[in-house]
C-alpha cells in the first residue's frame, strides 16, 4: 500500500479494533463468560500489531528518489520538467485535514505532524542543490519555461521537514525584458 491509503486503512482498522475492543471488554465482563475470549485477546492484538508494523514501512523514502534527486541535480539550469514533476509525486506530504472551495481557489489544511517520511531541508539542498528562490519555508527550484510559462518544483517546510510539495506555474512577467 501507498503511504496516504496505507494511514487511511490503518486508521480505518484501528477504530474498528477499538470497537471490538470495547465490544469484547463488555463481553468479558458478562458473568458466565468463557475463558477462552481470554486467549483470544492476545491472539488479536499480536495480529493488530502486526499490521501496523507493515504499515510503518511507508516512512522511508521511496527507492528511486535518491537517483532520481541526483538526475534532477545534475540538470541544474537545463529542461528538467519531467524529473521535477515526478520528484513533486515522492517528495513527503502530509495528510489532509480540511478543505474549502472558495470560488477563487481552494484553501487547504493538512497534519504537519505527519508526514509520509521524514526529509529534512539540508537532506533536501544537498540531493537536489540550491533551490532558485527561497522565501522563509517555501522554495522552488525552476524546471524550465515554454516561453510564457515558468514552471517550477516548489517545496513548503516546516521547521526544518519538507512537508508538502507541488509542481507550479507561473506566468513570465515580460514587461522587464
Amino acid at each position: 500500500m501507498a503511504g496516504a491509503e496505507c494511514q487511511e486503512e490503518c486508521f480505518r482498522l484501528d477504530n474498528r479494533f477499538r470497537r471490538a475492543y470495547c465490544s469484547f471488554m463488555l463481553k468479558v465482563k458478562e458473568p458466565g463468560t468463557k475463558d477462552w475470549w481470554q486467549i483470544l485477546l492476545p491472539i488479536l492484538l499480536l495480529s493488530l500489531s502486526f499490521l501496523f508494523t507493515a504499515c510503518e514501512h511507508t516512512s522511508t523514502r521511496p527507492q528511486e528518489f535518491d537517483r532520481l534527486a541526483k538526475t534532477f541535480r545534475d540538470m541544474a539550469g537545463t529542461n528538467r520538467v519531467k524529473e521535477g514533476k515526478r520528484l513533486s509525486q515522492i517528495m513527503p506530504n502530509c495528510p489532509e485535514t480540511w478543505r474549502k472551495d472558495i470560488g477563487t481557489g481552494v484553501l487547504v489544511s493538512r497534519d504537519h505532524s505527519q508526514p509520509s517520511y521524514k526529509l529534512t531541508r539540508s537532506e533536501a539542498f544537498s540531493l537536489l542543490g540550491q533551490p532558485d528562490i527561497i522565501n522563509g519555508d517555501q522554495v522552488c527550484w525552476e524546471l524550465g519555461t515554454n516561453g510564457t510559462t515558468r514552471l517550477e518544483l516548489y517545496v513548503q517546510f516546516d521547521g526544518d521537514f519538507v512537508v508538502e510539495s507541488d509542481f507550479t506555474a507561473s506566468a513570465i512577467d515580460k514587461s522587464n525584458h
